[in-house]
């Protein structure tokens, strides 16, 4: 039986001081339905993707081009370019019948391709954290889905990009899923993608672009 798969992408905004910058959620229902809400809750900016051809979405420029959208029309923030050579972290959601999944893709931005101190958009509520606060975060389930996605997403952003804190954040993610190294965190990103394409059977296209053609 063939799935149908859904794709969002997240940039985990890294700061000088190494928190990630969450954002809070103002929008009424979710990928699960009009009546469950996360609102009020944290996450990471970003979500779902307007490209649905995932032979093109699925490769590190097309994924962070709409990551960098998102991030701009939530919170007004521009990131300056692709992290050349960085991870990527993924997570699937299954949905309970069987025929559908859900992949999210997180991407770390270090500070030094985003500012900051930018004026956020009116009414963009944000909060910088470190992940002893994040984790707080997860108890209270405050960040959506409590210990679940997004919290594991938001906790290797800063394993990556966070070294005062990265014993933590390994400390912590590895308390709610164990095996987060082996199945979520993919060091080689076009490699990874590539595996993605085949497992789902689309088209693969030719990513080997030269740093000077990423954005």
């Amino acid at each position: 039986m063939e799935k149908e798969i859904t794709v969002g992408v997240v940039l985990g905004l890294v700061t000088r001081e190494g928190n990630v910058r969450l954002r809070m959620r103002t929008e009424r229902g979710s990928m699960f339905g009009e009546n469950v809400s996360y609102r009020g809750d944290f996450e990471l900016p970003g979500g779902g993707v307007e490209e649905k051809d995932l032979s093109k979405l699925l490769t590190p420029e097309a994924l962070f081009a709409e990551g960098r959208r998102e991030v701009k029309e939530e919170l007004g923030i521009i990131v300056q370019g692709l992290p050349i050579g960085e991870p990527i972290y993924r997570t699937v959601y299954h949905f309970p019948d069987g025929k559908k999944e859900d992949w999210s893709f997180m991407i770390a931005i270090p500070s030094s391709y985003w500012l900051e101190n930018a004026e956020m958009l009116k009414g963009a509520k944000t909060v910088d954290v470190d992940p002893r606060q994040l984790d707080v975060l997860g108890d209270i389930d405050l960040i959506v889905s409590g210990k679940k996605r997004m919290y594991r997403m938001a906790m290797a952003a800063l394993y990556l990009f966070s070294p005062d804190t990265k014993a933590f954040s390994e400390f912590y993610l590895s308390k709610v899923k164990p095996d987060w190294k082996e199945t979520e965190l993919f060091y080689n990103t076009e490699e990874a993608l590539a595996d993605f394409r085949k497992e789902l059977g689309v088209e693969d296209i030719n990513i080997s672009l030269s740093r000077g053609e990423r954005l």
